[in-house]
This record gives structure tokens, C-alpha cells and sequence, in this order.
């Protein structure tokens, strides 16, 4: 398996278990690791986020690579069919030894 399919079951799994409001094993896909801390509404906020932007299904579009200071930083764009949010860029690191969630960005459309 390469990198970029490694991450993207990673994320379908993420996506499914806050589809299923199962937050607590949703968090430790997270950096944070905590239902109610990280980024913004913590992961509870982001998975009603979730639960809402795929109810009419997902798709992935490009997978990107970036390198950072403290390491490299791996994303997937993930676009909702008839959602409020067109998409967003769901970023992930390998923390000890499994890539965990560490942004999610919108995607801007033009």
C-alpha cells in the first residue's frame, strides 16, 4: 500500500466512526486524542460536521505532501455531494507509528 492509500482508509475510517457517533474512538484518530479538545468544537464538532457535509455522499479529489519543520504533513481533499461546505482538506502526521488528524481546512472555490 502506498502513503496516500495507507492515510485514505485512515480517514474513511475516521469519517465512518463520526458517522456512527462514536467520538471517543473518533478522538484517537485525532492529534489531541480528546473528544472535547483540539481543533475548534473538538471532535464531537467534527464529526456532527461530518455527519451533516456526507449524508449525500463524499469523494476524494488530489492527495498532497507537504514538509514541514517538525516533519512531513500528509492531506487528502474530500468533497460533499449537495452540502453546505464544497469541501475541505483533512491533514494528518504519523504520531507513534499512525497518522492522526492534525487540520481541517476548506477548500476554496474559485
Amino acid at each position: 500500500m502506498t502513503k496516500a492509500d495507507v492515510v485514505k482508509a485512515r480517514l474513511i475510517e475516521l469519517l465512518n466512526l463520526c458517522k456512527a457517533g462514536r467520538y471517543s474512538k473518533a478522538a484517537s484518530y485525532t492529534k489531541g486524542g480528546s473528544v472535547e479538545e483540539g481543533m475548534g468544537g473538538g471532535v464531537k464538532g467534527i464529526c456532527l460536521g461530518v455527519k451533516a457535509n456526507t449524508k449525500n455522499g463524499y469523494y476524494f479529489g488530489k492527495f498532497m505532501t507537504q514538509t514541514h519543520s517538525d516533519g512531513e504533513v500528509v492531506a487528502w481533499e474530500v468533497y460533499y455531494r449537495r452540502a453546505d461546505t464544497k469541501g475541505e482538506i483533512w491533514a494528518f502526521a504519523l504520531q507513534n507509528g499512525k497518522y492522526v488528524l492534525v487540520d481541517i481546512d476548506p477548500i476554496d472555490v474559485q
